[in-house]
């Protein structure tokens, strides 16, 4: 799988960025030098004087496009998740059944964001940390868009199931946790020799629909044995009452 590089800094002038193409030139700019920022300097957000300095512009000229510092910043993930998403709906478009399609969709993602780690590390660990009793915000943007792909794909493996094992999404946060989460780990902590990413991935996915299913096959056979002794009962009733009547 080709890796996405982080688009360098033009070296021209955008003081004159007026028709569309150019405005859109300058934007794809601030954010080449944003995200090149982020990557240099894993413990602050880029200053939007810094990133006009960086284009020879003025600060006026940047907040044209970008309201504040946060503004930047979750324009920088929304860039970020769109190779993943493409991937994930690259990988589900050649997968019919539910089951095959959302293993590999996540084991795909995984491969991707290996194959981008910078990217990775700019859209997972350069977020700010929610403080004590912070709610968190509403995901918007591509990161809705995002969370929504990966949602649909755990509802068409639920419909396929006999019975809805967990709830939508308690299972789609579970496994966007497990698989992302294995990727923060294994980043984080060089001093363990991990085994293959990947393939602790399959194991992880696989386990967790396994699991899954196991419920779904149970609640199935006890609505089916509730069905089959209301049944009964209910024939019993009936025979009791036409031997009273005879």
């Amino acid at each position: 799988m080709s890796s996405r590089k982080s688009p360098g800094v033009p070296k021209r002038s955008f003081k004159r960025a007026k028709t569309p193409e150019k405005k859109e030139e300058l934007r794809s700019a601030l954010l080449a030098v944003g995200r090149r920022m982020l990557e240099e300097s894993p413990d602050s957000e880029p200053s939007l004087r810094k990133i006009a300095l960086a284009l020879h512009l003025t600060p006026s000229a940047v907040y044209k496009y970008f309201r504040d510092q946060e503004d930047l910043f979750a324009a920088i993930l929304e860039d970020e998740l769109a190779g993943a998403i493409d991937t994930v709906d690259r990988i589900s478009a050649a997968h019919a059944d539910p089951r095959q399609r959302i293993k590999a969709a996540f084991t795909g993602v995984v491969a991707y964001w290996l194959a981008n780690p910078r990217h990775f590390d700019v859209l997972f660990t350069k977020s700010r940390p929610l403080t004590e009793g912070q709610p968190p915000q509403k995901p918007i943007g591509m990161i809705a868009r995002s969370y929504d792909q990966y949602r649909g794909l755990v509802r068409d493996y639920f419909d396929a199931l006999p019975a809805q094992p967990i709830r939508l999404e308690l299972a789609t946060d579970a496994l966007i946790a497990a698989t992302h989460g294995a990727i923060l780990l294994v980043r984080r902590t060089r001093q363990i020799s991990w085994s293959p990413l990947e393939e602790v991935t399959e194991e992880l996915v696989e386990g967790v629909l396994q699991r899954w299913e196991g419920i779904a096959r149970d609640a199935h056979s006890k609505r089916t044995a509730t069905k089959v002794a209301a049944k009964k009962k209910i024939r019993a009733v009936a025979g009791s009452r036409r031997r009273g009547n005879g």
